[in-house]
């Protein structure tokens, strides 16, 4: 029985932009609001380090501006790496939860058969929640970034887990016109998604930034249910697919 219907590609599904460009003078507060959004994260378990202890990552923060003059906005280590606390339906259809580091790692472990799903459909290498940002580096007196524009970091979802309903890209059924219901998992994590980014949010505008939803960054498919304050759960219902899909023969790829 297979009642997962996402997928993770390489192509985000939906992505908001913090641009903190107003305050690229104040590095110390650059390097703040970063560790409050990693405590945001861990506080909602969408976005925690699993890598690394959030003392660690804040030391190193502290310790590349002190000593280097660089601010690493949301630029991480190689290292470093980050996961939430998800919901899925298991091998034999029941409903799990556990932090997830790689979804894409995920769907290949409950791929009916092997290889049954496509890669496109499983990419792998990207949290569930991913955010990137540059590096600034400061020089001269007073300090100066000896580059502009780099204060902008993109929070991404490269998985429509998060989303109610789905397009079940890789099941056999997919027809580009139906949808499968998923808010069964979705009420279960994405409820967490949205109070994350609405208090990212509040924190970048009460910062002197702004907060943008970058539709063109977007899956089209999914703009009714993006909004610049995450992913609406009471959205519009789409033409559904039939009942069955969870007992359809999934074909070798």
């Amino acid at each position: 029985m297979m009642k997962n219907y996402w997928v993770q590609t390489d192509k985000p599904f939906a992505t908001w932009v913090m641009d903190l460009e107003s305050i690229e003078n104040a590095p110390e507060r650059l390097v703040a609001l970063v560790l409050r959004v990693l405590q945001l994260g861990e506080e909602h378990g969408v976005y925690q380090c699993s890598s690394s202890t959030s003392e660690e990552i804040g030391n190193h923060l502290q310790a590349r501006w002190s000593q280097d003059r660089t601010v690493e906005f949301f630029r991480w280590r190689a290292h470093d790496a980050f996961g939430a606390h998800l919901s899925w339906f298991d091998r034999a259809g029941e409903l799990t939860d556990g932090p997830v580091g790689d979804l894409g790692k995920l769907s290949r472990v409950l791929e009916p058969t092997p290889d049954s799903i496509f890669r496109i459909w499983k990419e792998m290498g990207v949290p569930p929640l991913e955010v990137y940002g540059g590096r600034i580096e400061y020089q001269g007196t007073p300090l100066t970034p000896t580059a502009r524009g780099r204060a902008r970091a993109a929070v991404f979802l490269h998985s429509d887990i998060w989303f109610p309903f789905v397009a079940g890209s890789a099941h056999p059924w997919a027809d580009g016109q139906h949808w499968f219901d998923n808010r069964e998992l979705a009420s279960r994590h994405t409820p967490r998604l949205n109070r994350f980014l609405a208090a990212a949010q509040e924190l970048v505008i009460l910062s002197g930034g702004m907060w943008e939803l970058l539709d063109d960054d977007c899956n089209p498919r999914y703009l009714p249910w993006i909004g610049p304050d995450g992913i609406q759960l009471d959205g519009p219902v789409p033409e559904l697919m039939p009942p069955g899909a969870e007992d359809v023969t999934w074909p070798d790829e």
